[in-house]
């Protein structure tokens, strides 16, 4: 066995040998999330998909008389975040004072590691009869405030807006609300 005997210096001197080593080659560097740069969360952009039955911009006319039980609306979503979950929300003659009320449709739309996602909601003909006019209108946002239809992070959301009829000659002033 080795003894090396030590003076009071020294042994101060070997002390801060050690630290120094420790601190050199022996720390340890703790990766915190904020430390990632944040990936941009762009908003989602709607339009009409390319072969739907009822394009957003035009007036959807139901037949009362006709076999269809529902009326199918068809859209993208574009959003350059692949990876994230959208959620959606289908509205019958919103009022936006009056938050969740007309609500008939709510869910999440799964990615598909492409920037576009191709979707479609449906409507019961008998929810859009009896009115000579109604609005049918789709928000999506990466996620909505509980019990609100405001997006959690602020601009993160657009719409879309169907009008539907199922009288012949309709009145455009039926339709403003």
């Amino acid at each position: 066995m080795l003894a090396i005997s030590m003076g009071p210096g020294s042994r101060f001197a070997w002390m801060m040998v050690v630290i120094a080593i420790s601190a050199a080659g022996g720390g340890c560097l703790v990766l915190d999330r904020h430390d990632r740069p944040r990936e941009t969360n762009y908003p989602p952009s709607i339009a009409s998909a390319a072969n739907a039955i009822h394009p957003q911009g035009e007036i959807v006319r139901v037949e009362p008389d006709s076999d269809n039980l529902e009326v199918v609306f068809e859209f993208v979503v574009r959003d350059p975040n692949i990876d994230q979950p959208l959620e959606y929300r289908v509205f019958l003659d919103r009022v936006v004072a009056l938050g969740l009320t007309g609500l008939i449709e709510q869910d999440v739309i799964q990615p598909v590691n492409s920037v576009e996602r191709a979707y479609q909601f449906n409507v019961g003909r008998d929810r859009l009869l009896g009115k000579p006019c109604t609005k049918v209108e789709l928000l999506v946002a990466g996620e909505f405030e509980p019990n609100e239809n405001v997006p959690v992070s602020e601009g993160d959301m657009d719409t879309a807006t169907w009008w539907v009829t199922s009288v012949s000659t309709l009145d455009l002033a039926d339709c403003v609300q």
